[in-house]
Protein backbone atom coordinates (compact mmCIF):
# COMPACT_ATOMS: atom_id res chain seq x y z
CA UNK A 1 0.00 0.00 0.00
CA UNK A 2 0.91 3.79 -0.23
CA UNK A 3 0.57 5.29 2.84
CA UNK A 4 -0.05 9.06 3.38
CA UNK A 5 1.35 9.03 7.20
CA UNK A 6 4.49 9.01 8.13
CA UNK A 7 4.42 8.67 11.80
CA UNK A 8 1.65 7.01 14.38
CA UNK A 9 -1.14 8.97 15.50
CA UNK A 10 -1.35 9.83 19.59
CA UNK A 11 -0.45 12.74 21.66
CA UNK A 12 -0.93 14.04 24.89
CA UNK A 13 -4.69 15.12 25.96
CA UNK A 14 -5.15 18.81 25.83
CA UNK A 15 -8.57 20.51 26.87
CA UNK A 16 -11.12 21.22 24.97
CA UNK A 17 -12.60 24.22 23.79
CA UNK A 18 -9.02 25.85 24.82
CA UNK A 19 -8.18 28.91 22.26
CA UNK A 20 -4.40 28.14 22.41
CA UNK A 21 -2.79 26.15 19.69
CA UNK A 22 -3.57 22.66 18.88
CA UNK A 23 -0.47 21.94 17.14
CA UNK A 24 0.22 19.43 20.00
CA UNK A 25 -2.59 17.52 20.06
CA UNK A 26 -2.88 17.27 16.20
CA UNK A 27 0.86 16.47 15.67
CA UNK A 28 0.35 13.10 14.17
CA UNK A 29 -2.08 14.49 11.34
CA UNK A 30 0.19 17.30 10.23
CA UNK A 31 3.70 14.81 10.47
CA UNK A 32 2.75 13.45 6.87
CA UNK A 33 4.84 13.01 3.55
CA UNK A 34 4.11 15.32 0.52
CA UNK A 35 0.57 14.81 -0.10
CA UNK A 36 -0.67 18.25 -1.44
CA UNK A 37 -0.08 19.24 -4.70
CA UNK A 38 1.88 22.74 -5.64
CA UNK A 39 -1.33 24.01 -6.16
CA UNK A 40 -3.08 23.26 -2.83
CA UNK A 41 -0.09 24.72 -1.16
CA UNK A 42 -0.37 28.13 -3.80
CA UNK A 43 -4.43 28.82 -2.68
CA UNK A 44 -3.97 27.48 0.87
CA UNK A 45 -1.14 30.19 1.53
CA UNK A 46 -4.39 32.79 0.92
CA UNK A 47 -5.68 31.18 3.24
CA UNK A 48 -5.21 31.18 7.35
CA UNK A 49 -7.08 28.52 9.98
CA UNK A 50 -7.07 28.90 13.87
CA UNK A 51 -7.97 24.98 15.07
CA UNK A 52 -9.64 24.70 18.40
CA UNK A 53 -7.76 22.61 20.93
CA UNK A 54 -10.11 19.97 21.69
CA UNK A 55 -8.64 16.76 23.33
CA UNK A 56 -7.76 13.69 21.70
CA UNK A 57 -10.84 11.68 22.20
CA UNK A 58 -12.38 13.93 19.39
CA UNK A 59 -9.95 12.72 16.83
CA UNK A 60 -6.69 11.00 17.94
CA UNK A 61 -8.09 8.71 19.98
CA UNK A 62 -10.80 7.94 17.14
CA UNK A 63 -8.02 7.01 14.57
CA UNK A 64 -6.09 4.77 17.22
CA UNK A 65 -9.24 2.69 18.18
CA UNK A 66 -10.49 1.96 14.83
CA UNK A 67 -6.95 1.27 13.13
CA UNK A 68 -6.01 -1.02 16.43
CA UNK A 69 -9.54 -2.92 14.98
CA UNK A 70 -8.45 -3.10 11.54
CA UNK A 71 -5.11 -4.36 11.84
CA UNK A 72 -6.90 -7.23 14.12
CA UNK A 73 -9.24 -8.03 11.64
CA UNK A 74 -7.57 -7.64 8.35
CA UNK A 75 -3.90 -7.39 9.32
CA UNK A 76 -3.85 -3.42 7.58
CA UNK A 77 -1.47 -0.94 9.21
CA UNK A 78 -2.96 2.96 8.80
CA UNK A 79 -6.02 1.64 7.06
CA UNK A 80 -7.27 4.11 6.83
CA UNK A 81 -4.77 6.07 5.30
CA UNK A 82 -3.23 3.45 2.57
CA UNK A 83 -4.44 2.46 -0.43
CA UNK A 84 -4.93 -1.02 -0.40
CA UNK A 85 -6.13 -4.60 -2.27
CA UNK A 86 -9.08 -5.42 -0.39
CA UNK A 87 -9.84 -9.40 -0.67
CA UNK A 88 -13.35 -8.88 -0.65
CA UNK A 89 -16.38 -6.85 0.26
CA UNK A 90 -17.51 -7.53 3.56
CA UNK A 91 -19.50 -4.48 5.42
CA UNK A 92 -16.30 -3.83 7.84
CA UNK A 93 -14.49 -2.82 4.75
CA UNK A 94 -17.47 -0.95 3.79
CA UNK A 95 -17.02 1.42 6.93
CA UNK A 96 -13.71 2.72 5.95
CA UNK A 97 -15.85 4.49 3.34
CA UNK A 98 -17.04 7.20 5.90
CA UNK A 99 -13.24 7.96 6.98
CA UNK A 100 -12.58 10.94 4.65
CA UNK A 101 -12.01 13.14 7.75
CA UNK A 102 -8.96 11.95 8.16
CA UNK A 103 -6.84 12.39 5.31
CA UNK A 104 -9.46 16.18 4.64
CA UNK A 105 -7.94 16.88 8.40
CA UNK A 106 -4.49 15.99 7.38
CA UNK A 107 -4.35 17.63 4.06
CA UNK A 108 -5.97 20.93 5.26
CA UNK A 109 -3.56 21.33 8.22
CA UNK A 110 -0.88 21.06 5.69
CA UNK A 111 -2.18 23.18 2.92
CA UNK A 112 -3.72 26.16 5.43
CA UNK A 113 -1.17 27.90 7.36
CA UNK A 114 -2.06 27.74 11.03
CA UNK A 115 -2.95 31.33 13.11
CA UNK A 116 -2.18 31.20 17.04
CA UNK A 117 -4.30 34.58 17.40
CA UNK A 118 -8.09 33.78 16.36
CA UNK A 119 -8.73 37.24 15.08
CA UNK A 120 -6.47 36.51 12.45
CA UNK A 121 -8.08 33.66 11.04
CA UNK A 122 -10.74 32.87 8.16
CA UNK A 123 -11.58 29.70 9.49
CA UNK A 124 -11.82 28.08 12.82
CA UNK A 125 -11.05 24.50 12.35
CA UNK A 126 -12.93 22.26 14.60
CA UNK A 127 -10.88 18.99 14.55
CA UNK A 128 -13.81 16.44 15.12
CA UNK A 129 -13.66 13.14 12.86
CA UNK A 130 -17.40 13.34 12.43
CA UNK A 131 -18.01 10.68 9.96
CA UNK A 132 -15.87 8.03 12.01
CA UNK A 133 -17.05 9.32 15.18
CA UNK A 134 -20.95 8.01 14.14
CA UNK A 135 -19.41 5.04 13.59
CA UNK A 136 -18.62 3.80 17.03
CA UNK A 137 -20.88 1.73 18.60
CA UNK A 138 -22.36 0.37 15.05
CA UNK A 139 -20.42 -3.20 15.68
CA UNK A 140 -17.75 -5.22 14.35
CA UNK A 141 -15.94 -4.09 17.13
CA UNK A 142 -16.15 -0.04 17.01
CA UNK A 143 -17.30 0.16 20.15
CA UNK A 144 -18.26 3.91 21.62
CA UNK A 145 -15.52 4.32 23.69
CA UNK A 146 -15.82 8.46 24.23
CA UNK A 147 -19.27 8.99 24.99
CA UNK A 148 -18.49 12.77 26.51
CA UNK A 149 -17.92 13.49 22.99
CA UNK A 150 -20.97 11.64 21.70
CA UNK A 151 -22.84 13.99 24.08
CA UNK A 152 -21.54 17.26 22.55
CA UNK A 153 -21.87 15.94 19.45
CA UNK A 154 -25.91 15.39 20.03
CA UNK A 155 -26.01 18.78 21.66
CA UNK A 156 -24.09 20.14 19.46
CA UNK A 157 -25.29 24.16 20.17
CA UNK A 158 -25.43 24.20 23.33
CA UNK A 159 -21.51 22.62 23.50
CA UNK A 160 -20.31 24.84 20.62
CA UNK A 161 -21.39 28.31 22.77
CA UNK A 162 -19.58 27.71 25.97
CA UNK A 163 -16.71 25.33 24.39
CA UNK A 164 -15.84 27.56 20.84
CA UNK A 165 -15.20 31.23 21.45
CA UNK A 166 -16.35 32.20 17.83
CA UNK A 167 -19.29 30.14 17.72
CA UNK A 168 -21.57 33.21 18.61
CA UNK A 169 -20.30 35.36 16.00
CA UNK A 170 -19.52 33.35 13.28
CA UNK A 171 -20.28 30.02 12.79
CA UNK A 172 -20.35 30.20 9.00
CA UNK A 173 -16.72 29.84 9.28
CA UNK A 174 -16.21 27.13 11.32
CA UNK A 175 -15.18 23.94 9.29
CA UNK A 176 -16.49 20.78 10.63
CA UNK A 177 -15.76 17.61 9.02
CA UNK A 178 -18.57 15.09 9.04
CA UNK A 179 -18.25 11.89 6.51
CA UNK A 180 -21.95 11.04 6.34
CA UNK A 181 -24.87 12.02 4.49
CA UNK A 182 -26.65 15.22 4.97
CA UNK A 183 -29.53 13.89 6.99
CA UNK A 184 -27.22 12.29 9.51
CA UNK A 185 -25.02 15.95 10.29
CA UNK A 186 -26.71 16.40 13.56
CA UNK A 187 -28.85 20.33 13.35
CA UNK A 188 -26.92 22.11 15.55
CA UNK A 189 -24.22 21.99 13.35
CA UNK A 190 -26.00 23.17 10.15
CA UNK A 191 -24.92 26.85 10.45
CA UNK A 192 -21.32 25.51 10.02
CA UNK A 193 -19.11 24.36 7.05
CA UNK A 194 -19.67 21.15 7.35
CA UNK A 195 -17.82 18.65 4.74
CA UNK A 196 -20.44 15.84 4.20
CA UNK A 197 -21.13 13.26 1.44
CA UNK A 198 -24.65 14.52 0.58
CA UNK A 199 -27.02 14.44 -1.32
CA UNK A 200 -28.31 17.81 -0.38
CA UNK A 201 -26.44 21.13 0.49
CA UNK A 202 -28.93 21.66 3.14
CA UNK A 203 -27.71 25.61 3.68
CA UNK A 204 -25.25 27.46 1.25
CA UNK A 205 -22.08 27.19 2.61
CA UNK A 206 -21.59 23.12 3.40
CA UNK A 207 -19.35 21.31 0.76
CA UNK A 208 -19.83 17.97 -0.37
CA UNK A 209 -17.17 16.03 -0.22
CA UNK A 210 -16.83 12.51 -1.81
CA UNK A 211 -16.62 8.78 0.08
CA UNK A 212 -13.33 7.37 0.78
CA UNK A 213 -12.41 5.22 -1.95
CA UNK A 214 -8.77 3.99 -1.55
CA UNK A 215 -8.79 0.30 -4.09
CA UNK A 216 -5.23 0.97 -5.23
CA UNK A 217 -6.78 1.00 -8.36
CA UNK A 218 -8.20 4.54 -8.39
CA UNK A 219 -5.45 5.77 -7.32
CA UNK A 220 -4.33 8.17 -10.51
CA UNK A 221 -0.62 6.83 -11.01
CA UNK A 222 -2.25 3.24 -10.61
CA UNK A 223 -5.04 3.52 -13.29
CA UNK A 224 -2.74 5.73 -15.43
CA UNK A 225 -0.37 2.61 -16.35
CA UNK A 226 -3.23 0.54 -17.77
CA UNK A 227 -4.54 0.75 -21.40
CA UNK A 228 -8.20 1.47 -21.18
CA UNK A 229 -9.77 -2.06 -22.02
CA UNK A 230 -12.16 -2.44 -24.47
CA UNK A 231 -15.89 -2.55 -23.38
CA UNK A 232 -17.83 -5.18 -24.10
CA UNK A 233 -20.55 -5.61 -21.38
CA UNK A 234 -23.47 -2.62 -22.21
CA UNK A 235 -24.60 -2.61 -18.95
CA UNK A 236 -23.54 -3.90 -15.29
CA UNK A 237 -24.85 -3.79 -12.00
CA UNK A 238 -23.60 -5.49 -8.56
CA UNK A 239 -25.78 -5.47 -5.98
CA UNK A 240 -27.72 -7.67 -2.99
CA UNK A 241 -31.70 -7.07 -3.87
CA UNK A 242 -32.35 -7.50 0.21
CA UNK A 243 -31.80 -3.23 0.37
CA UNK A 244 -34.80 -1.77 -0.81
CA UNK A 245 -37.97 -2.64 -2.80
CA UNK A 246 -36.87 -0.67 -6.44
CA UNK A 247 -34.19 -2.74 -6.32
CA UNK A 248 -36.24 -5.78 -7.57
CA UNK A 249 -37.56 -3.74 -10.05
CA UNK A 250 -33.97 -2.58 -11.35
CA UNK A 251 -33.23 -6.40 -11.07
CA UNK A 252 -36.31 -7.44 -13.78
CA UNK A 253 -35.91 -5.24 -16.04
CA UNK A 254 -32.38 -5.64 -16.41
CA UNK A 255 -32.74 -9.06 -17.75
CA UNK A 256 -34.46 -7.43 -20.67
CA UNK A 257 -31.52 -5.46 -21.77
CA UNK A 258 -28.91 -7.00 -24.02
CA UNK A 259 -25.62 -7.12 -23.31
CA UNK A 260 -26.52 -6.59 -19.53
CA UNK A 261 -24.66 -8.34 -16.21
CA UNK A 262 -26.55 -8.67 -13.25
CA UNK A 263 -24.38 -10.27 -10.28
CA UNK A 264 -26.57 -9.85 -7.02
CA UNK A 265 -23.75 -11.54 -4.34
CA UNK A 266 -21.72 -8.61 -3.71
CA UNK A 267 -19.93 -10.48 -0.98
CA UNK A 268 -19.00 -13.56 -2.53
CA UNK A 269 -17.00 -10.80 -5.03
CA UNK A 270 -13.48 -8.87 -4.64
CA UNK A 271 -13.37 -4.87 -5.10
CA UNK A 272 -10.59 -5.67 -7.60
CA UNK A 273 -13.19 -8.44 -9.40
CA UNK A 274 -16.05 -5.31 -9.80
CA UNK A 275 -13.33 -3.07 -10.90
CA UNK A 276 -12.62 -5.04 -13.98
CA UNK A 277 -16.01 -5.57 -14.66
CA UNK A 278 -16.88 -1.72 -14.71
CA UNK A 279 -13.87 -0.99 -16.80
CA UNK A 280 -15.18 -3.14 -19.50
CA UNK A 281 -19.15 -1.52 -19.06
CA UNK A 282 -20.80 1.36 -20.84
CA UNK A 283 -23.40 2.00 -18.16
CA UNK A 284 -23.19 0.77 -14.76
CA UNK A 285 -26.24 1.15 -12.78
CA UNK A 286 -25.65 2.51 -9.45
CA UNK A 287 -29.32 2.55 -7.12
CA UNK A 288 -29.18 4.19 -4.20
CA UNK A 289 -28.40 2.07 -0.95
CA UNK A 290 -29.80 2.24 2.60
CA UNK A 291 -29.15 6.07 2.53
CA UNK A 292 -29.93 8.64 0.28
CA UNK A 293 -26.15 9.80 -0.91
CA UNK A 294 -24.41 9.13 -4.02
CA UNK A 295 -23.57 6.04 -2.84
CA UNK A 296 -20.31 4.06 -2.49
CA UNK A 297 -21.09 1.75 -6.09
CA UNK A 298 -21.67 5.36 -7.98
CA UNK A 299 -18.06 6.59 -7.55
CA UNK A 300 -16.87 2.83 -8.20
CA UNK A 301 -18.67 3.34 -11.47
CA UNK A 302 -17.35 6.92 -11.98
CA UNK A 303 -13.70 6.02 -10.87
CA UNK A 304 -14.11 2.72 -13.09
CA UNK A 305 -14.88 4.86 -16.55
CA UNK A 306 -18.13 4.32 -16.80
CA UNK A 307 -21.32 5.88 -17.02
CA UNK A 308 -23.03 6.16 -13.57
CA UNK A 309 -26.83 5.73 -14.35
CA UNK A 310 -28.10 6.88 -10.72
CA UNK A 311 -31.41 5.28 -9.65
CA UNK A 312 -32.23 7.65 -7.15
CA UNK A 313 -35.41 6.34 -4.50
CA UNK A 314 -34.94 9.41 -1.92
CA UNK A 315 -35.76 12.53 -4.55
CA UNK A 316 -33.48 14.31 -2.54
CA UNK A 317 -30.34 14.69 -5.04
CA UNK A 318 -29.47 18.03 -5.32
CA UNK A 319 -25.76 18.29 -4.99
CA UNK A 320 -22.74 16.79 -6.46
CA UNK A 321 -19.34 17.00 -5.50
CA UNK A 322 -17.85 20.47 -7.09
CA UNK A 323 -15.16 19.57 -9.75
CA UNK A 324 -14.23 23.13 -10.98
CA UNK A 325 -14.33 24.01 -14.19
CA UNK A 326 -15.53 20.57 -14.82
CA UNK A 327 -18.48 20.61 -13.06
CA UNK A 328 -21.09 20.98 -15.98
CA UNK A 329 -19.46 17.76 -17.42
CA UNK A 330 -19.70 15.58 -14.36
CA UNK A 331 -23.96 16.32 -14.36
CA UNK A 332 -23.91 15.59 -18.10
CA UNK A 333 -21.98 12.29 -17.27
CA UNK A 334 -24.33 11.45 -15.31
CA UNK A 335 -27.59 9.81 -16.63
CA UNK A 336 -30.52 10.21 -13.74
CA UNK A 337 -33.59 7.87 -13.35
CA UNK A 338 -36.39 8.19 -11.34
CA UNK A 339 -37.67 5.38 -9.75
CA UNK A 340 -41.42 6.81 -11.80
CA UNK A 341 -39.42 6.69 -15.06
CA UNK A 342 -37.75 3.22 -13.67
CA UNK A 343 -42.10 1.85 -13.84
CA UNK A 344 -43.29 4.07 -16.81
CA UNK A 345 -40.39 4.28 -19.47
CA UNK A 346 -38.19 0.90 -18.20
CA UNK A 347 -35.03 1.23 -17.97
CA UNK A 348 -34.08 -0.42 -21.42
CA UNK A 349 -36.80 2.80 -23.11
CA UNK A 350 -33.70 5.25 -21.06
CA UNK A 351 -30.39 3.64 -21.71
CA UNK A 352 -31.34 3.50 -25.45
CA UNK A 353 -32.27 7.37 -25.95
CA UNK A 354 -28.25 7.91 -24.69
CA UNK A 355 -26.75 9.02 -27.98
CA UNK A 356 -23.65 10.88 -26.37
CA UNK A 357 -21.80 8.04 -24.70
CA UNK A 358 -18.66 8.51 -26.55
CA UNK A 359 -18.57 12.25 -24.77
CA UNK A 360 -19.89 11.11 -21.32
CA UNK A 361 -17.56 8.83 -21.37
CA UNK A 362 -14.71 11.69 -22.39
CA UNK A 363 -15.95 14.05 -19.72
CA UNK A 364 -15.59 11.05 -17.20
CA UNK A 365 -11.83 10.86 -17.75
CA UNK A 366 -11.10 14.09 -17.66
CA UNK A 367 -12.70 14.56 -14.30
CA UNK A 368 -12.45 11.72 -12.28
CA UNK A 369 -8.96 12.73 -10.52
CA UNK A 370 -11.25 14.94 -9.12
CA UNK A 371 -13.12 12.63 -7.16
CA UNK A 372 -10.48 10.49 -5.35
CA UNK A 373 -8.40 11.60 -2.73
CA UNK A 374 -4.70 11.34 -4.11
CA UNK A 375 -2.23 9.85 -1.82
CA UNK A 376 0.88 11.03 -3.32
CA UNK A 377 0.17 14.79 -3.64
CA UNK A 378 0.73 14.91 -7.44
CA UNK A 379 -2.57 16.34 -9.15
CA UNK A 380 -5.41 17.66 -8.14
CA UNK A 381 -7.55 15.23 -6.00
CA UNK A 382 -11.16 15.55 -3.88
CA UNK A 383 -9.37 18.11 -1.27
CA UNK A 384 -8.37 20.61 -3.85
CA UNK A 385 -11.71 20.80 -4.79
CA UNK A 386 -13.18 21.72 -1.21
CA UNK A 387 -9.69 23.94 -1.07
CA UNK A 388 -10.95 25.54 -4.34
CA UNK A 389 -14.22 26.70 -2.36
CA UNK A 390 -13.01 27.87 0.64
CA UNK A 391 -10.87 30.14 -1.05
CA UNK A 392 -12.98 31.46 -3.34
CA UNK A 393 -14.82 32.82 -0.21
CA UNK A 394 -12.24 34.61 1.10
CA UNK A 395 -11.85 36.06 -2.59
CA UNK A 396 -15.75 37.19 -2.07
CA UNK A 397 -14.89 38.94 1.09
CA UNK A 398 -11.61 40.74 -0.47
CA UNK A 399 -13.98 42.03 -3.90
CA UNK A 400 -16.96 43.20 -1.50
CA UNK A 401 -14.59 45.13 0.88
CA UNK A 402 -12.70 46.30 -3.09
CA UNK A 403 -16.04 47.88 -3.86
CA UNK A 404 -17.11 49.29 -0.27
CA UNK A 405 -13.62 51.17 -0.68
CA UNK A 406 -14.70 52.41 -4.02
CA UNK A 407 -18.20 53.59 -3.44
CA UNK A 408 -16.42 55.65 -0.17
CA UNK A 409 -14.16 57.64 -2.94
CA UNK A 410 -17.51 59.27 -4.57
CA UNK A 411 -20.36 62.26 -3.35
CA UNK A 412 -23.66 61.04 -2.18
CA UNK A 413 -24.83 62.81 -5.84
CA UNK A 414 -22.50 60.40 -7.52
CA UNK A 415 -22.82 57.42 -5.62
CA UNK A 416 -26.53 57.14 -5.87
CA UNK A 417 -26.15 56.58 -9.64
CA UNK A 418 -23.98 53.83 -8.66
CA UNK A 419 -25.23 49.49 -9.42
CA UNK A 420 -26.14 48.91 -5.98
CA UNK A 421 -23.71 46.73 -3.99
CA UNK A 422 -26.01 45.29 -2.44
CA UNK A 423 -23.77 42.27 -0.77
CA UNK A 424 -21.69 41.74 1.97
CA UNK A 425 -18.87 39.97 3.26
CA UNK A 426 -20.97 37.99 5.60
CA UNK A 427 -22.87 36.55 2.71
CA UNK A 428 -19.45 35.35 1.24
CA UNK A 429 -18.64 33.27 4.37
CA UNK A 430 -22.11 31.88 3.78
CA UNK A 431 -21.75 31.39 0.60
CA UNK A 432 -24.98 33.21 -0.59
CA UNK A 433 -22.79 35.01 -2.85
CA UNK A 434 -19.71 34.17 -4.90
CA UNK A 435 -16.64 36.31 -5.98
CA UNK A 436 -18.12 35.70 -9.81
CA UNK A 437 -20.92 37.15 -9.09
CA UNK A 438 -19.52 40.19 -7.01
CA UNK A 439 -16.63 40.90 -9.73
CA UNK A 440 -19.46 41.36 -12.31
CA UNK A 441 -20.34 44.31 -10.95
CA UNK A 442 -16.63 45.90 -11.97
CA UNK A 443 -17.40 46.90 -15.53
CA UNK A 444 -20.99 48.76 -14.46
CA UNK A 445 -19.77 50.37 -11.84
CA UNK A 446 -16.69 51.29 -13.80
CA UNK A 447 -18.33 52.33 -16.49
CA UNK A 448 -21.13 54.78 -14.14
CA UNK A 449 -17.66 56.28 -12.18
CA UNK A 450 -16.68 56.94 -15.21
CA UNK A 451 -19.55 59.11 -16.84
CA UNK A 452 -20.45 60.61 -13.28
CA UNK A 453 -16.37 61.91 -12.46
CA UNK A 454 -15.10 62.84 -15.61
CA UNK A 455 -13.68 65.90 -13.35
CA UNK A 456 -11.88 64.02 -11.14
CA UNK A 457 -10.32 61.40 -13.72
CA UNK A 458 -7.82 60.38 -10.96
CA UNK A 459 -10.48 58.95 -8.77
CA UNK A 460 -11.08 56.63 -11.30
CA UNK A 461 -7.69 55.53 -11.68
CA UNK A 462 -7.75 55.00 -8.14
CA UNK A 463 -10.51 52.53 -8.41
CA UNK A 464 -8.90 50.69 -10.69
CA UNK A 465 -5.85 50.29 -9.27
CA UNK A 466 -7.16 49.40 -5.95
CA UNK A 467 -9.32 46.47 -7.90
CA UNK A 468 -5.47 45.46 -9.71
CA UNK A 469 -3.52 45.21 -6.35
CA UNK A 470 -5.90 42.44 -5.90
CA UNK A 471 -4.56 40.14 -8.68
CA UNK A 472 -2.45 38.49 -5.87
CA UNK A 473 -5.52 36.84 -4.75
CA UNK A 474 -6.40 35.84 -8.07
CA UNK A 475 -7.61 31.39 -8.54
CA UNK A 476 -5.16 30.21 -10.72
Amino acid sequence: GNSIADAPLGSPRTAAGDTGSAAAGLSGFVRTKSMITASDAHLGRQLRIFTYNLTTDYHVDIVNHVEKVAFKKLGIKRWLTTSTHASHFSHFENLRTHGADVILLQKLLRAIPSVADPTQADYYVVPLLGGLNALLGWGHGLERFNPRVNSHVIRWSEWAAKSLPFWRCCADRHIILYNMNSPQVPHGMLPATVLHLGPARTRPQHIIVPYLILPQQFQPHVWERHAVPERTIRVFLQMELSRNGVRGVIAKQMRQVEGAVLETHILDSTPEYTIRKMRRSIFCIAPAGDSSSYCVRFYFSLLSGCIPVRVDTYGATDALPYVGELQADLERAIVSVSPAQLRTVGLKAVLDNVSDVSERLRHIALLRDRLVYNLHGDRDDAFSMALRQLVDRKECVFEVRALSRVYGRYSDKCRARLPSLARTARQCWAATTDAEAVRSLRPKITQTALDCSLHAAHRVREAKSAWRSRGRFALP
